[in-house]
């Protein structure tokens, strides 16, 4: 095994740490607390393109979930928390 690689039994015991919102993903959640749009800082296709992967990543991490008729998304609870951790 080389420098660096995780045994078996290391990933069994890992224990899971919170998520810390990156930069992208914390000022969208600012964005979004504040009532504005989530990209609304961003210009360009490179920065559009990492936008769609910054709100992919906040879904998956339950930061962001579509209001009941899926016309908006909302901050929450954990987003929430997570905007003022960063």
């Amino acid at each position: 095994m080389g420098a660096g690689t995780m045994t078996d039994d290391k990933i069994r015991t890992a224990k899971p740490r919170p998520k810390k919102p990156t930069p992208a993903q914390a000022k969208a959640l600012r964005n979004m607390l504040a009532g504005k749009p989530a990209f609304i800082h961003i210009s360009g296709r490179s920065a559009s393109g990492g936008a769609s992967g910054t709100l992919v990543s906040m879904f998956r991490r339950g930061w962001i979930e579509w209001n009941s008729d899926r016309t908006a998304k909302l901050v929450t609870a954990a987003g929430k928390a997570a905007a003022e951790t960063s």
